[in-house]
């Protein structure tokens, strides 16, 4: 059983690989699964409710979409009102079928034996396999948070990361609304000095990554604009 983990899943217009997921973490021993639903479609809603019943997970709701940073933001406040007590800390996951069950056990695992660090799951790019335009605008904006930055991450947009329960509460109040969150969120463990452990995982891609919601150009300006700013604010 893995009882001291809550695993945060952010879903907008899920389909059935989002119920297969929850169904393989229950199977796997994941009993306190809490998902964020981020104003998603009405027709989307059977995926909800049918992930309830095969995974027992915890719903809650935003009423109109406000964009994945938020969405954990409002996982990671109810995460502490109502699950630290019995935890040691949350995983993050995506929804759409780009992480296994394995590397989200690789990840407990390691936020377990690190409660004192932030735990980094990364995809590897050099598979000529993925997606030309995930390969070039990952690589690109992990040279730019090494440069800038100086932190040495290759795959700064995974859905994929271990947060013990004493660092929650300072990844909910920080800039990011959306997908530029998880790039405020790398910020801000330079900013506090919190070490970060980091493992590869699977890098899956699904029919081109066609449910992606990441903007390539709109959201890549966003997450530069929000690298430049953290740098005037040292």
């Amino acid at each position: 059983m893995n009882d001291d983990i809550v695993v945060v899943i952010p879903a907008y217009n899920p389909d059935e690989k989002f119920v297969k997921f929850a169904k393989e973490l229950f199977e796997s021993g994941y009993n306190k699964i809490l998902v964020l639903n981020d104003g998603s479609r009405e027709d989307t809603y059977q995926f909800f409710r049918e992930a309830i019943k095969v995974s027992k997970c915890k719903v809650v709701s935003h009423k109109r979409n406000r964009g994945q940073g938020r969405a954990f933001k409002t996982a990671l406040s109810y995460y502490l009102n109502n699950y630290q007590e019995d935890t040691i800390g949350v995983v993050e996951c995506d929804c759409d079928g780009q992480h296994t069950v394995r590397d989200v056990d690789k990840c407990a695992e390691l936020l377990r034996r690190n409660q004192d660090c932030f735990i980094l799951g990364e995809r590897q790019f050099d598979d000529k396999s993925i997606p030309l335009r995930s390969r070039f605008g990952n690589k690109m904006t992990a040279l730019v948070f090494k440069l800038f930055c100086r932190l040495d991450i290759d795959d700064t947009q995974t859905g994929l990361k271990g947060i013990p329960k004493r660092y929650v509460s300072r990844f909910i109040d920080i800039e990011g609304e959306r997908f530029e969150y998880a790039s405020s969120v790398l910020i801000a463990t330079k900013k506090n000095k919190i070490p970060i452990v980091k493992f590869p995982i699977e890098t899956i891609y699904i029919n081109d990554n066609e449910t992606s919601h990441f903007r390539p150009v709109k959201d890549s300006i966003i997450i530069y604009g929000l690298i430049i700013r953290s740098l005037f604010k040292r």
